[in-house]
């Protein structure tokens, strides 16, 4: 959400503005197609991770398992995780990394596209920065607060 002012009748008025996430066409962890239609209608909670990766994505994952686990069965929550690994994360491997989780059915997608989908969909749409760790030779996303 962005807020701007504007002057109406000398007056200052907050104005909302909601950012919406464009089309996309990606696959899940059944390698099966989705696209944002999936999740319209619902709440969703979207991140950015890889499945090999040793320093928050294990801890933000295990939080985000407690949200899945409260709204299971609820269809109007949805999780989606985009990998940011798209060479080494392959639909079968986020599978595997979901069945190790607990995660059944499709409330919970793990989605995985081109580098440039992935990268585009996260830097100008979820506000999100990418940049490389050289030392962990994996790439981070920070929220943009």
């Amino acid at each position: 959400m962005e807020i701007s002012e504007k002057v109406v009748d000398g007056k200052t008025i907050a104005d909302t503005a909601f950012r919406t996430i464009p089309s996309f066409k990606l696959l899940n962890q059944d390698s099966v197609v989705v696209t944002q239609k999936d999740f319209d209608g619902t709440i969703y909670v979207a991140d950015f991770f890889f499945t090999s990766c040793p320093t928050i994505c294990p801890i933000m994952h295990r939080n985000l398992l407690k949200i899945y686990k409260k709204y299971e069965a609820n269809p109007e929550v949805k999780l989606a995780s985009h990998t940011i690994d798209v060479k080494y994360d392959t639909p079968s491997r986020m599978k595997a990394y979901a069945d190790k989780l607990g995660v059944k059915g499709t409330q919970w997608e793990y989605l995985w596209g081109s580098r440039d989908e992935i990268y585009t969909l996260a830097e100008r749409n979820y506000l999100a920065a990418a940049q490389e760790d050289k030392s962990a030779l994996v790439v981070l996303f920070m929220a943009d607060i």
